[in-house]
Order: C-alpha cells, then structure tokens, then sequence
C-alpha cells in the first residue's frame, strides 16, 4: 500500500487518574506542526528462533518530532504488510514520519517472516510468532518508559495497527489471547507459549484500540464482550486478503481460514464493542490505488474514530512524580493542583510554542492551584531549594 496514511489521535499528561482532552486550537496532534523528525533505527527489542530454528535478533524503529519538549506522548505501533515472507519495517517511514510531524512518537517493528513448515500448521506458526514479537515490542517501550522513558511516551496509551500482515497480526495480538483459542495443529511449547513474555515479566502488551488496514483474523469466536475496540478499512474486492472470510496463505501448499472485516466488524457490533468498518467499494487489496481520496478518507475516520479515548481517564501514575522529594500534580473538578515539597517557589506558565504567558512568585502554600484553559499549557516550577519540574497541562475544551 503506497504511503499509507494512519492517523491516531492521542494525548497523555503527568498526573494521578489523568484525563486528556484533544487540542481544537493549536493544531497539535491534527497537523504537522513540527518540520522534522528524530528517528532512533535499529533498536533491539528481542531476540528470538526464526522459521529456521535460528536466533534472530529483532529491531524497531522510533520516531519522535524534533524539538518537541513535551515529557509524555502518544505511542503508534505499526506493523508492515508482506504476507508474513517480505517487507520490512522501513516500508513504514512515510507513515511513522508524517504521525510524528504531529506530535506523535511512532515505531515501526521488524518481526519474524517466513514458513517453519509449507502447511496450514506452518502459515498458523507464521502469525503466531508475529503476535510474539508485537507483544514484545510493546513491553520494551513500557519498560523504557518505567525506567528513564528516553522516548518520552506515555505507556497507559498505546494503539496497535498495521496493514495486511500487520493488520493481521494486530487482530490476533488484541483477540487471540488465550491458548485454548490457538488452533489445535499448533504445538504452542514449540513457539515458547503464547505471549512469549519471558524477557519482560510482568508488564502488559495490550493496546487501547486496533488499526485494522485490510487485516483479518482466525476466528471471530475469539472476540468476546469487552475486548479491543477497532476500526476497520478495506477494499471490498480484495483477492489476497478476505473482506468477508476466505483462505489465505499459499492455495495447494500451506494456508489457512481467516475473517476479514466484515465479518470482524459484525461480531464486534453483536457484542457491544466499538466497531467502526469503511469498506472501499470495489477495490483490492490496495484500496488506495486508483482511489486518490481513499488515504485521506482512512486518516479522517481514524481520528474520529479515536478521538473519545483522549478523555478516557487512566491509573496510570509517571514514576519520576512518586517520590515524597518531588513536585506532584492532581486533576481537581475545576482546576490543576499542584503539590510542591516547599512553601517558597517561582512558577512560570507558558504556551507550547515556549512564550512566556505569565510569571509569579508564591512565598507561603505548598499548593498551586491553576484553572483549566482552552489551550494546552507549559507549567515551569522552580523553588528555592533547586526542585525544578515542568509539567505538561492539556486544555479541557
């Protein structure tokens, strides 16, 4: 699919039960806001057996704006297509790029291709070992951000997609999750179980929503009430993957059943979970060739679709703000409050192109109390003793 365009909205702040709320003013997370990007290549986040039996060292690929100086943001994982024997995560760049022009941090991932075996059991081997390696890549970026978070990311919101294999493989990561659902030709011992959880013990590999580009999925039995809400595109002709069920994999040699997403997007309804489906009347598997409209259709409806889990709240607490030593900050019904160790600090608010907004003083409190605003804002704090921080304040519009 020639420079797909994915578009996820997203936005994180530090705070206990935090709430986001999406920026209608300043253009962040809907334009391209920053010229350029930073891209971190190459960056190992596992290493398992190949179809070969070798152990293969497996990479991302990060991209974050350049200059930006936000501490948490959103997280888009994207896996490329290739039916599970080609393709690489560089098929990904144009995408990554454009989602981190707009204030995103994107990864591309490298996971495992090819057939262990030319049969039904080999292709189902296939997308088991993908599922691994996005379950993988997830945990790393989780882990980075509990440690030094080097990719300022915010881990209580991340959204999984792809197209093709990726999508595929993004719709067995949020739905095959037991092992009774992996089929029964599959010996799972020999894949190292299904999650493949033993370099990051302890820490979840799941996303918040999937990003289904002409992807399908095993068996729609899998999706149960409360899974993964999803949002689907896909080309109504499309011979290589099914929109609505067929085979795929290699006919006569090695493949397997899957449901495309039609069939995903009814079950998901059937159950009350969110579903959104834009089929592409007529088209195949790359929807978007001889439709110029149909990228920009797939950016549109992604971000609507995504934009109500920018509201949602989240437990999730940064791990720089848990020491008693430091500056903690609260969503109250009408305001920010921030705690700060010392009755003696200087604050500076600012607007997040860096301007100054407002400067003061506060001689006796250990509670800054701020109202909410239309704009996102930049708090600045610094006391007397040397504590400095600054914090991120989204708007509440």
């Amino acid at each position: 699919m020639k420079k797909t365009i994915l578009f996820i909205l997203f936005l994180s702040c530090r705070q206990i039960f935090a709430q986001v709320s999406f920026d209608t003013t300043g253009g962040r997370y809907s334009l391209p806001i920053f010229d350029s990007v930073r891209i971190y290549t190459d960056i190992q986040y596992s290493r398992n057996r190949n179809a070969t039996g070798q152990l293969q060292n497996l990479s991302l690929d990060i991209y974050e704006p350049k200059g930006d100086t936000l501490a948490q943001r959103p997280v888009i994982v994207l896996l490329h297509g290739g039916g599970f024997i080609q393709g690489s995560k560089a098929d990904m760049a144009y995408s990554c790029t454009q989602f981190a022009k707009k204030g995103f941090v994107t990864v591309s991932v490298q996971y495992r291709l090819g057939f262990t075996a030319l049969t039904s059991a080999g292709v189902t081997q296939m997308v088991v070992r993908a599922t691994q390696d996005m379950k993988n890549a997830i945990r790393f970026l989780r882990k980075s951000a509990i440690e030094n978070n080097p990719y300022k990311i915010h881990p209580d919101f991340i959204f999984g997609g792809g197209f093709s294999a990726g999508a595929i493989t993004a719709l067995h990561v949020a739905y095959m999750d037991k092992l009774s659902e992996v089929p029964a030709n599959q010996n799972i011992t020999s894949l190292d179980s299904l999650h493949n959880n033993g370099l990051y013990p302890g820490l979840d590999w799941r996303f918040k929503a999937a990003i289904n580009i002409a992807g399908a999925i095993g068996d729609t039995n899998w999706i149960e009430p409360g899974n993964t809400p999803v949002v689907s595109f896909h080309g109504t002709a499309d011979a290589t993957v099914p929109y609505v069920s067929g085979s795929f994999g290699l006919p006569g040699v090695g493949s397997i059943l899957l449901f495309g997403s039609k069939t995903v997007d009814l079950r998901c309804k059937s159950l009350g979970i969110n579903t959104s489906l834009r089929p592409f009347e007529g088209a195949g598997h790359d929807y978007t060739s001889g439709l110029p409209w149909a990228a920009d259709t797939t950016e549109s409806r992604i971000s609507k679709f995504l934009v109500p889990f920018l509201t949602q709240p989240t437990t999730g607490l940064d791990k720089t703000l848990t020491s008693k030593s430091e500056i903690k900050l609260y969503l109250a019904e009408k305001e920010w409050q921030i705690e700060i160790p010392e009755n003696s600090f200087e604050f500076l608010v600012l607007d997040l192109a860096g301007k100054m907004l407002a400067v003061q003083k506060q001689t006796s409190g250990s509670f800054l109390k701020l109202p909410f605003s239309n704009h996102h804002r930049i708090l600045k704090i610094k006391t007397e003793k040397g504590l400095q921080k600054s914090l991120f304040l989204p708007s509440r519009i």
